[in-house]
Order: structure tokens, then C-alpha cells, then sequence
């Protein structure tokens, strides 16, 4: 009875020890996972702040250029035949800002750092480019500034979006990074990586 009280003794001591092996690994298998994690989501973050970057950059030119062209056509005469040429280059920034657009709303499935009102804000600055170059096109001088002055403040307000944006997507490398991306549209955001002037 002893030697059975001894064995069962050893069993339930061997059964204890594996059973804490079993509990360490998978201990040391979740800090894995989490360090993995933490290195995909850093990885996600570079990736998105140079996304951003670029985005802002291509958005500051597409400004410089509207500008440019604001500036050309007030100093053309109101029935200039030169009109028409400017409508060209009014397409092309519309065309050149809906690029920016279409890889706005890309980015914007990926991360909360990026508010919807900024492809809004990049839409309207469209629809007033399109309006330009009609305008243009019909040689109407006046008309075609004002929507070009509208263009040009939109376009503004989106680079300060998106600088706000990079702020955004830096602090959401800490504490927790892998809040801050949102591939899952039910997903809860960091609340350091709310929309830019959100309520």
C-alpha cells in the first residue's frame, strides 16, 4: 500500500511538473505572438507614415500648380483665346488630384489616421476644377477664377488634414501600435488616432 501511495505520489508530482511545462510555453508562445505583432503593426506604421508623406507632397504640388494657373489666367483678357489652353491644364490637375484621391480612400481602409472628410474635401476641390475648365473652355475668365480660388483652398485644407494625419499615425507607435491600423471595419480605434477635429 505504501509502495502504491508512493507511486501515485510521484505520478500526480510528474503529472504537476508537465502540466507547468505545458503553462510556460504557452506563455512564452503568447509573448511571441505579441512581439510579432507589435513588429508587424511597427511595420504597418512606417509604411503608412511614408504613404502619408507622399501623399502630402503630391497634394502640395497639385496646390503650387493650381496657383500657378490661378495666377495665369487672371492676368489673360477675360475672352483670351489663351483661355482654352488653360482648360488643358486645369484637366490635367482634376485628373492628377482624383490619383491622390483614389489612394487616399486606399489608405483610409488600413488606418483611422485618415479622416473621410479629407477625400470629401479632395472631391469637392474636383468638381470646382471641372467647373474651371469648363469655364475655360467657354472663355469665361471671372468664373473660371473663382472656382480655381475654391480649388486651391481645398486643396490647402487637405495638406493641413494630412499633416494633422502624420501627427496622428506617429503617435499611434505608442503604447499600443496595433490599435492603430484598421484592416476590420468593426474594429475600435485608438482613441490617439481619431479623425483630425473630431468631436
Amino acid at each position: 500500500q505504501e509502495a502504491s501511495q508512493n507511486m501515485q505520489s510521484q505520478n500526480k508530482k510528474g503529472s504537476e511538473q508537465k502540466s507547468g511545462e505545458a503553462a510556460e510555453s504557452l506563455k512564452q508562445l503568447a509573448q511571441q505572438m505579441k512581439q510579432f505583432q507589435n513588429q508587424m503593426a511597427s511595420k504597418q506604421q512606417e509604411q503608412m507614415a511614408k504613404e502619408l508623406r507622399q501623399a502630402l507632397d503630391k497634394t502640395m504640388y497639385l496646390s503650387e500648380e493650381q496657383e500657378k494657373v490661378f495666377n495665369e489666367t487672371s492676368q489673360l483678357d477675360p475672352n483670351s483665346l489663351s483661355l482654352r489652353e488653360m482648360a488643358a491644364k486645369q484637366e490635367a490637375l482634376r485628373a492628377a488630384t482624383e490619383q491622390v484621391s483614389n489612394e487616399l480612400m486606399q489608405m483610409a481602409k488600413q488606418s483611422t489616421s485618415i479622416p473621410g472628410e479629407t477625400t470629401q474635401k479632395l472631391g469637392k476641390a474636383m468638381e470646382n476644377m471641372n467647373q474651371s475648365s469648363q469655364c475655360l473652355s467657354d472663355r469665361r475668365g471671372p468664373n473660371a477664377g473663382n472656382s480655381q480660388k475654391e480649388a486651391l483652398f481645398g486643396l490647402n485644407q487637405v495638406a493641413q488634414d494630412l499633416t494633422q494625419s502624420m501627427e496622428k499615425n506617429s503617435q499611434c507607435n505608442n503604447p499600443n501600435p496595433s490599435q492603430c491600423n484598421n484592416p476590420n471595419p468593426n474594429a475600435q480605434p485608438n482613441p490617439n488616432c481619431q479623425n483630425p477635429g473630431g468631436a
